[in-house]
């Protein structure tokens, strides 16, 4: 896909952009914070030099303009696992809220030079008062991206369409047998096909479910792939009172090299911290759980002899009071595979005494 004409540059080859990813499924929340639609790579030839000063995104959606409050694009110079929400590994191209009929253009600077390789993020802004079973859909217009004063002919490039929820903030106790879809949203790399999948597992993996029949596992037709980096994500789960993070799990990956680990934002998805289970993860140090914006060789549960399904458990009493996410992320290295991790009867609960004082409970006495 070009994006630029060759006579544009002094120096062939031309910059080319292709379409990384528009995989962002899952539900939109009633309100939303720089959510991704579409993860564009920019390759630029040898000796090209051009600046970079305009974006023009169309709503193709359901979703009226003026519910999507902005659109913001997003550069980064380094092939980003997943989009990390303007963390420090983003650079802002550029903000816009201007939209002229189903149209926005979003201007910036950003210098293009010489056989370097650029991913640019599509994010957006949703206002409240959204109607449920409307959808927002974003794409890149005909003619999208300008370099100089030059507009140059880009073929559309077509978002996935996400149906926008009420009520999606989940309250305690929040549980999850995986027997009906949670709605949670799963992602992956696009160089390699391992992403999370719910159903039964019966190619690789756990001869059969912890409980009932569905699971969630890495993949379940297949062992994982080499440089795979995936991740599960819950909805919104309020912790309104103190509480734990509870599942059982079955694993078998490379002892030290693949695995995965369990993650909390309490920013809507676009910061991470790993949070560490009850009596700490097995393995201190994964060479493939490299997390953007969290650090390198995480810890995490990791064996290369299947680990049968066993309870895990999180104290999330650090965080009561607040709205979080959490998140399953599974990594592997750059060789051997193995089958890999799954999940079942997921909950978070309230602990410890839920004690209320009632007025018959007191005796006043003179």
């Amino acid at each position: 896909m070009i994006c630029a004409p060759e006579s544009l540059f002094s120096v062939a080859p031309p910059i080319t952009c292709t379409l990384e990813t528009n995989d962002y499924s899952g539900d939109v929340e009633e309100i939303t914070t720089y959510e991704p639609v579409a993860k564009i790579k920019m390759v630029e030839g040898a000796g090209t030099s051009a600046n970079l000063t305009a974006i023009k995104i169309e709503n193709i959606g359901t979703v009226p303009t003026s519910k999507i409050s902005k659109v913001a694009v997003w550069i980064r110079q380094a092939d980003p696992v997943s989009w990390t929400g303007a963390t420090a590994g983003e650079t802002l191209f550029g903000v816009s809220s201007s939209w002229v009929g189903s149209t926005i253009t979003v201007s910036g600077s950003f210098s293009v030079a010489g056989a370097l390789t650029d991913y640019i993020y599509i994010t957006y802004n949703l206002t409240s008062g959204l109607t449920p079973g409307t959808s927002v859909a974003l794409r890149l217009n005909a003619g999208a991206i300008t370099y100089g004063a030059v507009d140059n002919t880009v073929y559309p490039l077509t978002s996935s369409t996400r149906p926008v929820v009420s009520a999606s903030v989940m309250s305690l106790p929040h549980t999850a047998d995986f027997e009906s879809d949670p709605v949670w949203t799963a992602f992956s790399t696009a160089a390699v096909s391992t992403n999370w999948e719910r159903g039964a597992p019966t190619v690789v993996g756990p001869p059969s479910a912890y409980g009932g029949t569905n699971v969630y596992g890495t993949d379940l037709n297949a062992n994982y792939g080499v440089s795979a980096k995936t991740h599960l994500t819950t909805k919104i789960i309020d912790l309104s009172a103190n509480s734990s993070l509870g599942f059982y799990h079955w694993n078998q990956d490379e002892l030290g090299w693949d695995g995965g680990c369990v993650l909390i934002s309490t920013d809507n998805a676009y910061g991470w911290t790993v949070i560490t289970p009850v009596g700490g993860y097995p393995d201190p140090s994964i060479n493939g759980l490299d997390i953007p914006d969290v650090g390198v060789d995480q810890p995490g549960y990791s064996n290369t002899t299947a680990v049968d399904w066993r309870a895990a458990e999180f104290d999330l009493s650090a965080y009561t009071g607040k709205k979080v996410r959490l998140r399953f992320y599974f990594g592997s290295d750059t060789s051997n595979v193995n089958p890999g991790w799954y999940i079942d009867d997921f909950s978070v609960v309230k602990t410890g005494a839920d004690l209320t004082l009632n007025q018959s409970d007191i005796d006043l006495k003179p």
